[in-house]
């Protein structure tokens, strides 16, 4: 049996990140590891994974064997945090992960193309294993956080864990050097069918050190070559979201270069030996394969950033654009220890979860302590701890006003500072309620650089807060063009065009943040609010079904089973969802009681909303579902104290 798991250290990046989620799409067996362990931790990863296989368990139906849950204590599946369809599979009990002959049968049999089986049913064939036992549906829905860090996979057979899993898998491992197996990568919908000829994207570079441990140098080279380029006007650069969906996939660089809308690619290796540093780049012709340029760098660590800029204006000069004195600004590598914490910071940075933002928070500031001159870590540290506020992830004042600190010394520092702007219009749109400044600062950001997508999300972010939908959809749709795969602009433009009423152009942008990153939150529960504005509450439910318990699953639900006409459900859900969560989802509380009619209380919880300053309340002009209540006075009186027009 063939099996794929993570082979080195449980980490982040959106190569490993997108390899686990397409290994869990193909594989013929999934093997979530259940203990009390996975129960008690709150931010473990596998929560994420469990998700995306309990939504391809629902698209494949109950037909086909798929699921195959092993518990490796005495933990109960009524006790059990897990996803609903985990609870309807008979589990394998295996004590401290020792295995069975009968297990091996089992495995053996689930995988066996000539005897279809199915692990969807209520009790264990007969004579099946003691260690084998029937599941209850479980009442208790799964939580976790909004991002997951920890998981392992494995294909054919694919396995999940935590701390008790070395027992099972982990001291069984395959040899590092045992490639997984291939498996088909999913498609992802093409941009446009012709690219700008001054168009380029930078593809990740490709680690060639003799101990493979420097990934995080090679993502940063390549990363930072592109923001290099970004800075040389005549150039359409494809941002690093986008490019980097493809880390780790083999494809056709025409279906590259046509997914991205980019006429060239770059590619290249990093080969990294003590203070010594060999880059190797190419530049590619997306429509035929053909190699426009090469060359090899070879530079001391501490004269990277020169070589940076050599390999992206030889680029330049390779597309025939001209690159004019001081576009690029020299810069001096001043201590390259410094630039090290830097690139690993960038790479945790990726993972979009509490642990990942803070041990990039941490990277950032220890690489300005070392060398307060480095501007690229001065940037990052701003936007995550800008992200670590906005996800909540610290009390709204203390985590804002943080961000707001470092802003202001980027700006400080550089006037000019296309993050500085940027980070400081999503500072006073979604915490200040200042929508003024909000828009002055990012239309300054899309000023000074009008290739970097960020400037025209945090513009269309305060458009569409404003509910000025036509401006929202115009920028965040240049924010595509030059960000074509960042599942965060489409769901933003998802937004805006259920603000307008678009509710069919809304679901697609929504179907397409889901396509790139099947795990983001909120996406589901957004494409179920389109049903619901739409009429149709039984597919509303199979939506809200799938959306995560830490996003506004519980608000979405007592919203549906009202629609539904099951008022003891419906009353559950708001009830638990009052109970756990008064102090971070006053907003949605709010909502639930809204499309319930319950109109007293809804204001109740919208003015609570108020004062905690839930950012969820700027998203008030575009949430069709508060309708009926526009023509409340109460309604009026809380836009004109958040200074939004009627």
């Amino acid at each position: 049996i063939e099996v794929w798991f993570d082979q080195s250290e449980l980490r982040g990046g959106d190569a490993w990140d997108q390899k686990i989620r397409q290994q869990i799409r193909d594989c013929a067996l999934f093997i979530p590891i259940i203990s009390a362990n996975s129960q008690v931790r709150s931010e473990g990863y596998f929560r994420l994974e469990w998700r995306i296989a309990d939504q391809r368990t629902h698209l494949m139906g109950r037909n086909r064997a798929f699921l195959m849950p092993v518990c490796i204590d005495d933990t109960r599946d009524a006790d059990a945090d897990i996803p609903e369809s985990f609870s309807a599979v008979q589990w394998t009990r295996l004590p401290a992960g020792e295995t069975s002959p009968a297990f091996v049968a089992r495995v053996s049999q689930l995988l066996s193309p000539s005897e279809p089986q199915t692990t969807m049913q209520a009790r264990p064939p007969t004579g099946s294993d003691p260690s084998v036992h029937p599941s209850t549906p479980s009442a208790v829905p799964s939580r976790r956080s909004k991002l997951l860090p920890l998981l392992i996979a494995a294909v054919v057979l694919l396995g999940i864990g935590y701390t008790a899993l070395d027992k099972f898998v982990l001291s069984k491992r395959v040899p590092a050097g045992t490639p997984p197996s291939a498996s088909p990568v999913r498609p992802v919908a093409r941009v446009q069918s012709t690219a700008p000829e001054k168009s380029i994207a930078v593809l990740p570079f490709i680690d060639m050190s003799e101990k493979k441990d420097q990934e995080y140098f090679a993502d940063g080279m390549a990363e930072e070559i592109l923001d290099v380029l970004t800075k040389i006007p005549g150039l359409h650069v494809i941002g690093r979201t986008s490019s980097f969906q493809f880390k780790g996939k083999n494809l056709d660089l025409r279906d590259i270069g046509t997914t991205l809308g980019a006429a060239h690619l770059v590619e290249g290796s990093v080969r990294r030996s003590a203070a010594h540093v060999r880059v190797t780049a190419k530049l590619i012709r997306a429509a035929d394969g053909v190699h426009e340029w090469s060359a090899s760098y070879d530079r001391d660590a501490g004269d990277v950033l020169k070589m940076q800029q050599e390999i992206a204006e030889s680029l330049a000069r390779a597309l025939q654009v001209t690159v004019e004195a001081g576009a690029i600004s020299s810069s001096e590598l001043n201590n390259p220890a410094a630039y090290d914490l830097f690139l690993q910071g960038l790479q945790v940075f990726d993972r979009f979860d509490k642990a990942g933002l803070e041990e990039a928070a941490n990277a950032f500031q220890q690489a300005l302590n070392l060398d307060p001159s480095l501007a690229r870590a001065a940037d990052f540290l701003a936007l995550t701890q800008f992200m670590q506020a906005d996800f909540g992830f610290f009390p709204a004042q203390v985590g804002f006003e943080r961000a707001r600190k470092s802003a202001g010394i980027l700006l400080e520092r550089n006037p000019r500072s296309v993050y500085g702007h940027a980070i400081m219009s999503r500072i006073h749109t979604d915490y200040d309620w200042d929508w003024i400044n909000g828009k002055r600062d990012a239309d300054e950001a899309v000023a000074i650089n009008p290739r970097f997508w960020y400037g025209f999300f945090a513009l269309g972010n305060v458009e569409s807060t404003l509910g000025q939908w036509g401006d929202a959809e115009r920028d965040l749709r240049a924010a595509l063009s030059v960000d074509p795969l960042n599942p965060d602009t489409h769901q933003a433009l998802g937004i805006v065009l259920y603000g307008a009423g678009r509710f069919a152009d809304a679901t697609v942008e929504y179907r397409r943040a889901l396509e790139i990153s099947p795990s983001n939150v909120f996406v589901h529960y957004q494409i179920a609010c389109d049903l619901l504005a739409l009429g149709q509450p039984d597919k509303a439910l199979r939506e809200m079904d799938l959306e995560s318990i830490d996003g506004p699953k519980l608000a979405g639900l007592a919203m549906v089973y009202h629609a539904l006409r099951r008022k003891s459900d419906s009353d559950a859900a708001i009830e638990q969802l009052t109970r756990e969560n008064p102090d971070r989802k006053a907003y949605e509380i709010a909502l639930a009681h809204a499309f319930r009619g319950e109109t007293d209380q809804a204001f109740k919880w919208f003015d609570r909303a108020y004062l905690q300053k839930d950012y969820e309340l700027t998203y008030i002009k575009s949430e069709w579902l508060l309708r009926s209540l526009r023509s409340d006075r109460r309604y009026k009186a809380l836009l004109s104290k958040m200074k939004l027009p009627e």
